[in-house]
């Protein structure tokens, strides 16, 4: 280190705000050891002109012991290492680091908190939307053009999947429906007609079977919102009372 080198890099300014590292620091004192003359051109302090003009290596040997293990493991003297026996050591490092990783925290939270309510939002606004759509595509009921007849068998218990999926005609048809009720000595039956979410949409109550020993029903499409569809069939006992004897799942997406 010599005098351009310190009048350059202000170290002077950076020594008296503690702003240094370990060897920058050693070298200085070292310098003004040997220049003392110089300290008063500086405008050094009073307080640590004779500090200064007297220091050596040998009348601070915890500085020696710090300084020589700084340089045996970081080697390169550019590179800063603040003592953390020396709490006047860069002071603004350790005023930034009391603040930076609480705020750090909260603004992540906060991100956080807003993404979480936009995804929410959009999911109800889509599911409004979708609302919205099958509500408009089940106004009104339209006259069918075509006759499609089908022949089905009851499932027992619940399906989980449909059993005739039609899909949305275009234009609107008229699904006849045959269904097999030869098992069990029922003559009139219960037909109920949920939407999979299990909004009731039609009840038909005490209807016969023909002499086919079939169950015709006979459904507009158009009727019908796009979804799915569960057919559940009961009969009627000599009691008045119903027995479940099997399902339909009708698919119109």
């Amino acid at each position: 280190m010599d005098r351009q080198y310190i009048e350059n890099e202000h170290i002077v300014q950076r020594y008296l705000s503690g702003d240094l590292t370990v060897r920058e620091a050693r070298d200085f004192k070292r310098f003004c050891a040997a220049r003392p003359e110089l300290l008063d051109e500086w405008g050094v302090p009073p307080s640590l002109k004779s500090q200064l003009a007297q220091w050596s290596r040998e009348a601070d040997p915890l500085e020696t012991e710090t300084a020589a293990g700084t340089e045996a493991v970081y080697g390169d003297p550019r590179q800063e290492v603040p003592r953390a026996a020396d709490s006047k050591v860069n002071p603004d490092w350790r005023r930034l680091g009391g603040w930076w990783l609480p705020a750090l925290v909260i603004a992540l939270v906060l991100a956080v908190g807003a993404l979480v309510s936009v995804l929410v939002y959009a999911r109800n606004l889509n599911a409004q939307l979708h609302s919205k759509v099958r509500e408009v595509e089940t106004l009104g009921l339209q006259a069918h053009s075509t006759v499609q007849t089908y022949r089905l068998k009851l499932i027992r218990g619940r399906p989980q999947r449909p059993t005739l999926a039609v899909g949305r005609p275009v234009p609107p048809e008229l699904l006849d429906l045959y269904i097999d009720v030869t098992e069990g000595n029922y003559n009139s039956f219960q037909v109920t007609i949920d939407r999979q979410d299990g909004s009731r949409v039609l009840q038909i109550k005490r209807i016969a079977r023909d002499s086919n020993r079939e169950l015709r029903l006979a459904l507009n499409s158009s009727a019908f919102g796009p979804g799915v569809y569960l057919l559940k069939f009961d009969g009627y006992t000599w009691r008045g009372q119903t027995q479940e004897l099997g399902w339909i799942m009708l698919g119109l997406e």
